[in-house]
């Protein structure tokens, strides 16, 4: 049975006046699966997960989560929301407050919603380390004191803390070498089945983006352009743009 979590409808944003960066974009995100946005530098990705997630406005358009509009919360209620959707960012190393060491990064979200101790704020980095398969003995780094690969896992670790619904990947895995980035997508893959997560997967790489998600939106200058499933890619292409994305992948066989 189809189950959408999270759905939107004909969603646009403009910086500069007539200029789209988000042109009547839809899309719909089912329970436990993954959807993959692939597109060039440009092409809207993340603004289109700033947007799904809370961080900015679109100028018009409608968001769903599990069939009720989240598009015009304010406040309270969109403080609370934000537990449901949380986003994995870029650039790994930006994203953490240097000053902060790793235990204290990855609770910070739980401080904002709960007046837990100390020591339950130290056992639930622990937890989440586990998760996430970090060494405990870097509970007290920071986070510039970790590798690339270390880092990103505890960014990972920090979005997963309130538990939410709906993980939002933006370039999570670009800044990674290949083999760093095949453990990350396993790690993903395996918390989305121990948790029954819904995952956007945003990437250039057509090829990585199919190894993780179930359906691929295809994304050109602000629109759309396709919309396939990630079983039969190859032959259900029909737009040219997608074609060159496939013809730059290194998983074609024609």
């Amino acid at each position: 049975m189809y189950n959408c979590i999270l759905e939107a409808k004909n969603i646009t944003k403009s910086y500069i006046k007539n200029k789209k960066i988000l042109d009547n974009i839809n899309l719909k995100l089912e329970k436990g699966k993954t959807l993959g946005i692939v597109g060039e530098s440009g092409s809207g990705k993340s603004t289109l997960l700033r947007i799904l997630c809370g961080l900015e406005k679109s100028d018009s358009g409608q968001i769903l989560f599990k069939k009720q509009d989240i598009t015009s919360l304010k406040g309270e209620n969109l403080r609370i929301h934000r537990k449901n959707i949380q986003m994995i960012f870029q650039d790994s190393l930006s994203a953490f407050h240097p000053r902060i060491k790793a235990w204290q990064a990855i609770t910070e979200p739980i401080r904002n919603y709960n007046h837990f101790s100390k020591y339950e704020l130290k056992s639930k980095a622990i937890e989440l380390f586990n998760c996430v398969n970090l060494p405990l003995e870097l509970l007290e780094n920071y986070p510039n004191q970790m590798s690339g690969g270390q880092r990103q896992r505890l960014a990972i670790a920090r979005a997963l803390a309130l538990e939410p619904q709906i993980l939002l990947c933006d370039e999570a895995t670009s800044a990674l070498d290949v083999r760093i980035q095949a453990q990350i997508i396993k790690l993903l893959a395996d918390i989305q089945r121990q948790r029954n997560l819904s995952i956007i997967f945003v990437c250039h790489d057509l090829a990585l983006v199919k190894s993780i998600s179930h359906n691929i939106i295809v994304m050109n200058s602000g629109h759309v352009v396709e919309y396939l499933s990630s079983d039969n890619l190859i032959t259900q292409v029909n737009d040219e743009y997608t074609k060159s994305l496939l013809n730059a992948s290194f998983f074609i066989n024609y």
